[in-house]
C-alpha cells in the first residue's frame, strides 16, 4: 500500500521541501505540500489543508530556525496532533550546539521531543550524507524494503556517491559533481 505524507514547512525552506516531495514521489509516495500561506488566504484554504492532514498517514515537518516563527506550521501541528498523525521532524539544520534556537524548538515542539527524528546535515543530494539521511527517512515512514533496496548499505553508498562524482571519461578535467559540493 502507498504511503501518503504531509509536508509542513516554512515558507523559506519552500525549495527544500519542493525537493524532497519530488524524491518521495519517485519511490511511489503520494505527497501533498502546501504552497499557499494560511494566514489572509479564504476559509477554503484552511479546510483544504486540514482534509489534507486527516488524510495523510504521516506529517514531516521540516524543522529549521524559519519554522520557529511560522504561525501556519503551528496550525498544521495542532491539526496533525489532534488527529494523531505521525510526525516525523526533518532537522534541515543542526541545533545541538545552538542553545536558544533549541530551547524554543523544545518549547514550541515539546511533544515531538521523544519521536525519532532524521537528520539532514547536508542538503545536497547526491551526497553520502543526504543518501543516509534519504534511507532513514525511509524507514521512519515504515519502507524498509525499499530503503534496503534503493540504499544497500553503508558501502554501496559510498561506491555510488565515487561514481556520482568521479569524473567523466568524455572529459576528464570535469567532475559531474555540482561545483557547490
Amino acid at each position: 500500500m502507498a504511503r501518503t505524507v504531509f509536508i509542513s514547512h516554512a515558507q523559506a525552506d519552500e525549495a527544500r521541501a519542493y525537493v524532497l516531495k519530488d524524491v518521495l514521489e519517485g519511490y511511489g509516495i503520494d505527497v501533498y505540500l502546501n504552497h499557499q500561506q494560511i494566514d489572509g488566504v479564504a476559509r477554503s484554504a484552511y479546510e483544504q489543508v486540514r482534509e489534507q492532514i486527516a488524510r495523510r498517514d504521516y506529517v514531516l515537518l521540516l524543522v529549521s530556525e524559519h519554522v520557529l516563527d511560522s504561525e501556519p506550521v503551528n496550525v498544521e501541528m495542532t491539526w496533525a496532533r489532534f488527529d494523531r498523525k505521525r510526525i516525523i521532524p526533518i532537522m534541515l539544520q543542526a541545533m545541538d550546539g545552538k542553545r536558544d534556537l533549541h530551547e524554543r524548538y523544545v518549547r514550541q515542539f515539546w511533544f515531538l521531543t521523544e519521536v525519532e527524528r532524521v537528520d539532514f546535515p547536508v542538503w545536497q543530494p547526491g551526497t553520502p550524507q543526504w543518501f543516509q539521511s534519504m534511507r532513514q527517512l525511509l524507514f521512519a515512514l515504515d519502507m524498509e524494503d525499499l530503503a534496503r533496496e534503493k540504499f544497500p548499505s553503508r558501502t554501496l553508498l559510498t561506491l555510488v556517491c565515487l561514481l556520482y562524482t568521479s569524473p567523466s571519461p568524455r572529459d576528464r578535467t570535469r567532475s559531474r559533481m555540482p561545483s557547490s559540493a
